[in-house]
């Protein structure tokens, strides 16, 4: 969940499993429903249980990987990334590559997401290319 993009119908069965524990009474009988499972999955202070969004969860902490590689470029996993998918480049300008992996597949797609909110800190401006930049 935390690197790879789960596919829907992979998380509805895992939330119809997850449904199943709690709504059956044995193994034989079904048990009874007593709230839809989008309701159930509300926070507590909505007038829900508090049961994690699966699909939801499984986007933020791919944003959340996608924050780390641009955030800390040092880290082991970022250099062995940027090695493979951006040597020449930084993360917010990598592209796809030939033959990009599931999880850099999945990351780029959360880059997209979290790249509206993302703003850079001008320094001392000896990074910054007047003619370029914005």
């Amino acid at each position: 969940m935390y690197i790879f993009k789960i596919p829907a119908s992979i998380i509805r069965d895992i939330e119809r499993k997850i449904s199943n524990f709690w709504w059956r009474n044995n193994n034989k009988t079904k048990g009874l429903h007593w709230r839809k499972w989008e309701l159930l999955k509300l926070t507590k202070k909505e007038g829900g249980l508090g049961f994690k969004d699966l699909l939801t969860f499984n986007v933020a902490m791919l944003g959340k990987q996608a924050w780390r590689l641009s955030q800390y470029p040092y880290n082991l996993w970022s250099q062995l990334m940027k090695g493979l998918y951006f040597p020449n480049r930084d993360f917010w300008q990598a592209g796809k590559r030939s033959r990009p992996s599931w999880g850099w597949q999945s990351i780029l797609a959360r880059r997209k997401a979290i790249a509206p909110q993302v703003m850079w800190v001008v320094g001392n401006g000896q990074k910054i290319s007047i003619r370029t930049d914005k």
